[in-house]
């Protein structure tokens, strides 16, 4: 029988791509090989780990069955959702529909006339009750191991807050994924949070401090390299969002690259993601979510079977793939 291999989970961020994840984490959990020590995250990262660890306080199927129950319900609850359940963006063969499109482009109209910030009783987060009622807290809270660490933004020092099992919240999870152009800062004792993708997206110092587990394995959504050149305003957004949102990722790998009791691993597909249009985060139809968790959970199936073997003995992906490093 083959061993069991204990990693630490690095989920990204990234809004309804973070569906890919759960296929990830799907095909993880159903493995059976693997257990998890510790997961950290931001934003969609922080909503997995948070609810794939609830999962987890009763077996590996309950997770799995959490992760599905919990994407439901964040594409019933959107309301950009439905817009987009018979369109599904290009990158899947489909035509990008003209909805979608009008949802980003109001969204961002919306952001230039006015800051969310002074009217917070009038914005609800459709995310509010689907957390309390996916995420058991109280368990969490009370059991160290998977260890949870979610990241959010302090808007005031400019810098990451690392929430861990004792501090998770509801709060905590809405400031990870509290994006400014569209929800008001949440507070949290007296001080004010954005989205931990800003930040540290997702945070691996936590998991490096842990000397008893050496592989790291990050699961990625937003594209680091695109042979496509933007030249509209749309795409141009969409390719600084994401090279914004990978440089607290890089330069903390660059910060622990040179740690030789570390393995990093990676699971990605960036050649989908760059196809993806920006105002995709924000459109969660079923079968938009569906095809996405597909996706992660076909390149899970494949890390595993390409790379078990070598957790506990070396990395599988080498920073300088990644960097652009001298």
């Amino acid at each position: 029988m083959t061993a069991e291999r204990r990693i630490n989970l690095a989920l990204q961020g990234g809004g309804a791509h973070g569906a890919f994840t759960w296929g990830v984490l799907h095909a993880l959990l159903e493995d059976r090989r693997v257990s998890f020590r510790a997961i950290s995250g931001a934003s969609a990262g922080a909503l997995n780990a948070a609810v794939m660890a609830t999962g987890l306080l009763e077996s590996r199927e309950k997770a799995m069955r959490l992760l599905e129950d919990f994407w439901r319900g964040i594409s019933a609850a959107s309301p950009f959702g439905a817009l987009s359940a018979s369109r599904p963006p290009q990158a899947f063969g489909f035509q990008e529909g003209r909805t979608a499109k009008g949802v980003m482009q109001g969204l961002e109209a919306l952001s230039q006339l006015f800051s969310p910030g002074p009217h917070p009783a009038s914005i609800r987060n459709p995310l509010r009750p689907i957390l309390a009622g996916f995420v058991d807290f109280g368990g969490l809270r009370s059991r160290p191991v998977p260890a949870l660490h979610v990241a959010a933004t302090d808007v005031r020092k400019g810098c990451a807050r690392i929430f861990g099992n004792a501090g998770l919240s509801v709060e905590a999870l809405l400031a990870s994924a509290c994006l400014p152009q569209l929800f008001p800062a949440v507070e949290i004792d007296g001080a004010h949070y954005w989205d931990g993708g800003f930040t540290a997206n997702p945070p691996l110092l936590p998991l490096a401090q842990d000397r008893n587990t050496p592989d790291i394995l990050i699961v990625r959504i937003n594209a680091l390299a695109t042979d496509t050149l933007p030249r509209t305003g749309p795409a141009i957004a969409g390719r600084l969002g994401a090279i914004c949102f990978n440089a607290p990722l890089l330069a903390e790998w660059r910060g622990l690259s040179g740690r030789p009791d570390l393995f990093f691993h990676a699971i990605a597909d960036d050649e989908l993601m760059a196809m993806l249009p920006p105002e995709s985060k924000l459109t969660p139809g079923w079968d938009f979510l569906l095809r996405l968790h597909d996706a992660g959970y076909r390149r899970g199936r494949v890390w595993l079977e390409e790379n078990y073997d070598f957790l506990g003995q070396r990395s599988t992906v080498q920073p300088e793939t990644l960097l652009d490093m001298d």
